[in-house]
Formats: structure tokens, C-alpha cells, sequence
């Protein structure tokens, strides 16, 4: 939709996927301290992507094992995997931020 200019995203984001491990290989962990993981398929068509964090987190919902950090591309080399320990659960969250636009006031006409 479109007025004066301005462009109203109405358009939920496209949802991708992330992968913990080494591309052809079972193995995730690449050494003792790094931990691989790539993503692919997000983005949004009308606003654009701004920034993607990753965090690991010991819940779905917490990033209390390694916290949010800027990453570029679609893989990242995590290299404080030493602090988890084996047999436990955790989870690679990824934040995707799109572009919000800046809106300013108009004069009428």
C-alpha cells in the first residue's frame, strides 16, 4: 500500500531456518572451543533485514550462555562453546531485525 510516498508493510517476514554443525559433517563441534552454526531463508521482501544476533541460551527463552551479538553473512564460528558442558541441552537463538522506516511529520497541503 502506498500514500504520498510512504510504503505500509503489511507482509510478515519469511521465516528460515538455522543448522548447528559443519556443513557435511555430523559433528557440530568443529574443535574443543568452537561451535558452528548457519542459517538460510530469512528475510522480508518490502522492509528488508537490518540486523541478525545470535545468542545461546540453557532455555528457548534466555541467552544466559552466550548473549546477543552482531553477526554477519549466514554462518558464525561460536567460540565460547567451552562453557557448555556435555549432555545438556541448549539452544541457538537467532534475532532477525528488519528495517524499521523513519516517519516524518507532513504538512498538510
Amino acid at each position: 500500500m502506498s500514500s504520498l510516498g510512504k510504503t505500509l508493510d503489511l507482509t510478515a517476514p519469511e521465516v528460515g531456518k538455522i543448522f548447528v554443525g559443519n556443513p557435511g559433517s555430523h559433528n557440530a563441534i568443529l574443535s574443543t572451543v568452537d561451535l558452528f552454526v548457519r542459517w538460510e531463508g530469512f528475510a522480508d521482501k518490502e522492509s528488508g533485514i537490518k540486523d541478525i544476533l545470535l545468542g545461546v541460551g540453557s532455555t528457548n527463552e534466555s541467552t544466559d550462555i552466550l548473549d546477543f551479538y552482531l553477526v554477519e553473512g549466514e554462518f558464525a564460528s561460536i567460540k565460547e562453546s567451552m562453557s557448555m558442558l556435555d549432555g545438556y541441552q541448549y539452544f541457538i537463538i537467532l534475532k532477525v531485525e528488519i528495517c524499521l522506516a523513519k516517519l516524518s511529520k507532513m504538512n498538510p497541503y
